[in-house]
């Protein structure tokens, strides 16, 4: 038996009903404000996910012009190594 229900169980056993009411009150509260936290940190959790992929599909945009760029530069050097080669 858990913390809780033991302590819920005693509550039961003052007999009052104002003591019950309040617990149930208070249990209610806490489960409102335990969804509504777990909302908030599931819309957080949303937003996160989503910055992340722009930001990696901006990182792959900027990795893939790189490379472009970098293979015709090497195209470029290759081509002068060719010409200056064929003439001498």
């Amino acid at each position: 038996m858990s913390a809780w229900h033991r302590q819920t169980c005693v509550l039961c056993r003052v007999g009052t009903e104002q003591v019950g009411c309040q617990a149930m009150k208070a249990i209610s509260l806490f489960y409102l404000l335990t969804t509504c936290r777990h909302s908030s940190l599931q819309k957080d959790k949303d937003r996160i996910v989503q910055e992340y992929e722009e930001n990696t599909q901006q990182l792959q945009s900027k990795y893939d012009v790189d490379i472009n760029f970098i293979k015709q530069e090497h195209a470029l050097s290759a081509a002068k190594v060719c010409f200056m080669y064929n003439r001498h």
